[in-house]
């Protein structure tokens, strides 16, 4: 389907000169001592030389052969794979291959190399094929994962694996990753094609996370030697390569794992890209029937304005049942917006492109727009290249009017896009092409909870407390997303787990949600409960921490001294938590309340005001903003010491008495 429209006399020379040379072949695997010889391993490593690994990749091999089948370019795509095991033999021993549409399997031989030499094959019957990947599969996905498990594996054996694939679209989203999860001794990606195949269809490349490229191996002699048909291989390699520790808050881990990614040259930019997307996959499928324009206009006919029929058949859309199938090679073609229509669920192409087709057919102009989200990494604009997961869709009414949708963003109001969406590079696709552009992003006074507590006081009887809370934007989505369609039960556990967090005996006695299905308004939640034995005591003195509903609780990720990776909160944000403590008991007085404190910078702020109002009152106001999304680690040991404060304050408890008559 990817034929390269340019070098035409090019590729008619290539069909007339070209010898198909076979690259599929019987998978063998060698004497493993032969295998170490040939690629010069001399030393096998041992426990003792990683000693923080549960195992160590000792060999990596990806060999890439490219060539022409039937006017397609088609790649035979071989990995070989030995790894030694020092522990955790469980986690190491089992293997998932996932193999999508486009590609096709050619078998697998595995086998288990034990530390007495004895050597342990798997047969046919040991591998196993699963629809989609695995149990996190995604509903409808045309994926499937090959599993086996390697048998009698134990504390320094080795296993070894083989296979081929043969992938019909090459250097479309093809990736060498250079770390695994573990250290790897060897890691090499080879890629074999015919001279003049490299001279005229040439392939780009970058490496990520590093600035500077790395370089291929090339055997000059032979390319000078070879003739126009003649096979050359370009060669990338790296040595004890360390394992990639992801750190706990971190960006998608995707943007710093060591990798090179391949690209075709032929695409001529993100232009070239977008008008092969639009030409074969989409504008294709943009077909308009007499049904889709009537239910376009059954959603606008009552709308007065351009805005309010751009939101009826977001909206609409937006109710149409989401089924996920990511954007990548499995998932490139919508469906037919009719079809969506008439079975009512669809995944993001296809509510794109529903979307588009009914706000096209009341003359209203609307865009397809490729997206990476921000959970899964960053579209580099300066290599243009197929790295996408997702699509949305841009509505331009005029130069100034413009509305970015997700419809697949079940509680999204109009106007807003997911934080997944927000603020990133993305590829809007034009009738004349592609242009990265950015999406609109929120700040962190958009996106709010605002919460008042009312705290009833008691050793008698049983501490009652109201909590009253108003969301926005992502806090509002969050909230949503997790009571909607709850049954009351349900509801109740949720919000009870909430608050057990802080009161271990806590029983809810009421619970009301206002404007849960409305999402061009503020979400509330109120929540009534009581606990009894609320106040502690030491000796003659009582204590109670009045800090319901903690922002800060699970600190984990400041345990380490230093951090490699940025510090990263999807969102910015404004939390803000009025509290009143009222004593229900005439015999108790305060003793003392804790200090005023205040902790910012440019990137975050904390207070907390706590102040007697009478002998019966103590009102407590805190405020916590958070403006920056991502800190690099040069600020951990900031970030770090302002959380564990927050946490320290919330600690805190009011001090009470009795009055004896």
């Amino acid at each position: 389907m990817a034929i390269i429209k340019n070098n035409i006399l090019s590729i008619l020379l290539i069909l007339l000169m070209l010898q198909l040379y076979g690259c599929s072949s019987e998978l063998i695997l060698e004497d493993i001592h032969s295998t170490f010889q040939q690629l010069q391993l001399n030393n096998i490593p041992s426990q003792q030389d990683y000693p923080d690994a549960d195992a160590v990749v000792v060999l990596d091999l990806t060999d890439n052969q490219t060539t022409w089948e039937n006017r397609d370019l088609i790649t035979y795509e071989k990995h070989h794979i030995i790894k030694k095991i020092f522990r955790n033999t469980n986690e190491q021993s089992t293997v998932n291959l996932f193999v999508r549409p486009d590609e096709e399997l050619f078998g697998i031989k595995a086998r288990t190399l034990r530390p007495n030499g004895e050597i342990i094959n798997l047969q046919s019957s040991d591998f196993y094929t699963i629809s989609g990947m695995g149990e996190s599969s995604i509903l409808y996905s045309d994926i499937k994962t090959i599993r086996f498990t390697f048998p009698a594996v134990e504390k320094e054996c080795m296993i070894e694996y083989v296979y081929q694939k043969k992938k019909n679209e090459p250097f479309v989203r093809d990736v060498w990753y250079i770390q695994n999860s573990i250290p790897t001794l060897r890691n090499q990606y080879s890629l074999t094609l015919p001279k003049i195949m490299a001279a005229i269809i040439p392939y780009q490349y970058k490496s990520y996370p590093d600035s500077q490229q790395i370089k291929p191996i090339i055997d000059t002699n032979q390319i000078r030697r070879a003739g126009l048909t003649d096979p050359i291989t370009f060669t990338w390699a790296r040595s004890n390569v360390p394992a990639f520790k992801p750190e706990e808050m971190m960006p998608p881990p995707e943007m710093f794992r060591a990798q090179l990614r391949f690209a075709r040259t032929a695409w001529a930019g993100w232009s070239g890209i977008g008008n092969l997307y639009n030409e074969i996959y989409f504008q294709p499928r943009q077909i308009i029937t007499d049904s889709v324009r009537l239910f376009a206009k059954q959603l606008t006919d009552s709308c007065r304005s351009t805005r309010e029929k751009i939101k009826s058949i977001y909206e609409s859309v937006q109710k149409i049942r989401y089924v996920a199938i990511q954007l990548g090679l499995s998932g490139l073609q919508p469906s037919l917006p009719q079809t969506i229509l008439n079975r009512r669920y669809g995944d993001c192409k296809d509510k794109a492109i529903l979307c588009i087709a009914l706000l096209k057919s009341i003359d209203i102009q609307a865009y397809p727009v490729l997206v990476l989200t921000a959970d899964d990494g960053i579209l580099d604009p300066s290599f243009p290249s197929w790295h996408f997961n997702h699509m949305i869709v841009k509505v331009q009414v005029d130069p100034n009017t413009i509305y970015w949708m997700d419809p697949t963003s079940e509680f999204s109001p109009f106007g807003t896009l997911p934080w997944e969406d927000q603020g990133i590079n993305v590829l809007t696709l034009y009738e004349n092409g592609g242009q990265i552009e950015i999406t609109p992003g929120k700040n962190y006074n958009e996106n709010g909870l605002k919460t008042q507590i009312q705290i009833y006081l008691s050793e008698i009887n049983n501490t009652f407390i109201k909590v009253h809370m108003e969301s926005r934007g992502e806090e509002a989505r969050h909230f949503r997303a997790m009571f909607s369609e709850k049954g009351q039960t349900e509801v109740n556990d949720i919000c009870k787990e909430m608050i057990l967090n802080q009161m271990v005996k806590a029983e809810i006695d009421t619970i009301t949600m206002l404007n849960l299905s409305e999402l061009d308004s503020t979400f509330s939640m109120d929540i009534d409960f009581h606990v009894p034995s609320a106040l502690k005591q030491q000796g003659d003195i009582l204590y109670f921490n009045p800090s319901i509903l903690k922002e800060v609780n699970d600190l984990r990720w400041t345990a380490k001294e230093t951090r490699k990776y940025p510090i990263w909160f999807p969102t910015g944000y404004t939390i803000r938590k009025h509290t009143t403590i009222n004593l229900a008991d005439s015999s108790l007085t305060f003793v003392s309340i804790p200090k005023t404190v205040s902790f910012q910078n440019n990137d975050f702020s904390y207070g907390n005001t706590i102040q007697i109002e009478n002998q019966k009152k103590v009102t407590s106001e805190e405020v916590f903003l958070f403006k920056n999304a991502t800190l690099q680690p040069s600020k951990y040991k900031e970030v770090k010491e302002f959380f564990q404060n927050i946490k320290l304050s919330m600690e805190r408890s009011i001090f009470l008495k009795q009055i004896k008559k």
